[in-house]
């Protein structure tokens, strides 16, 4: 699409265009499908862009609201959104080198299957991971609401998140020594067998555990409830 059907479709002046004038409401171009180079808004409510499958380098929006790009199936190195509530990059499968969002509210990357080394980042809200099968050593972050890694099967040493709201890893079968994560609300290890001496998290709502050995005594302990001082 060139930059004058943009201009068409979306009835914005050219200073909005390049981000020298800030748009003060929301922004959803619904029949768009492909962005022009030199496109980087500013937003003050949310930027619809669901029916966009890809996006040209230099894309940096700061969006206020929610930014969707559910329809993205890969960013290029660079992309770093600022966006005051959810980012939506529900189809995107792989993550570049450098990714580092800043997001206010919930992330979620639910198609993504690996993350790069040295990913890590601050998410306010819920931080959806649910397809990434591998957590690389050295991630670690911060996330204000839950994180989901349902696919997850292991964990490495030295993965300690801390998470406000709940951490779920039901696929998780083995957990290393260490792994004492501070966690807001519930904590969930449904497939763990095996519980390492020292294993202490920090739980401010219910641990659920499933058949588990510790010790060589077996036991089912569905919940644990640890009531918050």
């Amino acid at each position: 699409m060139t930059k004058q059907e943009f201009f068409l479709k979306t009835d914005l002046t050219e200073d909005q265009f390049y981000g020298r004038e800030k748009i003060g409401g929301d922004l959803r171009p619904c029949l768009v499908k492909s962005i022009p180079e030199g496109f980087s808004p500013v937003v003050g409510g949310d930027l619809n862009l669901n029916s966009v499958t890809s996006i040209p380098k230099g894309f940096n929006p700061t969006v206020g609201g929610h930014l969707n790009l559910e329809s993205v199936t890969s960013i290029p190195k660079g992309f770093h959104p600022v966006v005051g509530d959810y980012l939506y990059l529900d189809s995107l499968t792989s993550i570049p080198e450098g990714f580092n969002p800043t997001v206010g509210g919930s992330l979620f990357l639910n198609s993504v299957t690996s993350i790069p080394e040295g990913f890590n980042l601050t998410v306010g809200g819920n931080l959806g991971l649910e397809s990434l099968t591998l957590i690389p050593k050295g991630f670690n972050l911060a996330v204000g609401g839950s994180l989901y890694l349902n696919s997850v099967t292991s964990i490495p040493e030295g993965f300690n998140p801390v998470v406000g709201g709940d951490l779920i890893l039901k696929s998780v079968t083995s957990i290393p020594e260490g792994f004492n994560p501070v966690v807001g609300r519930d904590l969930c290890l449904n497939s763990r067998t095996s519980i390492p001496e020292g294993f202490n998290p920090a739980v401010g709502g219910s641990l659920y555990l499933y058949v588990v050995t510790y010790n060589n005594h077996h036991a089912i302990i569905k919940i644990n409830h640890h009531e918050n001082s």
